[in-house]
Formats: structure tokens, C-alpha cells, sequence
């Protein structure tokens, strides 16, 4: 079965970089959570 290529309109300049803010601001939101995360489990080691 032939491979079907199918290319998609390329990304204006704006929408790139306002795609990039996004996901860089989505991971660093999920580092922030993981690290809280973390430091709360840690915290409650500490308490018992």
C-alpha cells in the first residue's frame, strides 16, 4: 500500500511563537506541579 504524504500549511511566525509560549509555559506548569508534589511527599515523610 502506497504511503500517503499529505503536507500542512506551514505555521505563520506569530502562531509559531505563540505555540512555543504554550507548551514552554504548559511544561514549566507541570515541573512546578511535580516539584510541589514531590516536596509535599518529602514533608510528610518528614512528619511521621
Amino acid at each position: 500500500m502506497p504511503a500517503l504524504h499529505i503536507e500542512r500549511p506551514r505555521l505563520s511566525r506569530e502562531m509559531h511563537d505563540a505555540l512555543k509560549r504554550h507548551v514552554l509555559r504548559e511544561r514549566q506548569k507541570k515541573k512546578e506541579e511535580a516539584d510541589a508534589n514531590e516536596a509535599d511527599k518529602q514533608r510528610r515523610r518528614a512528619e511521621k
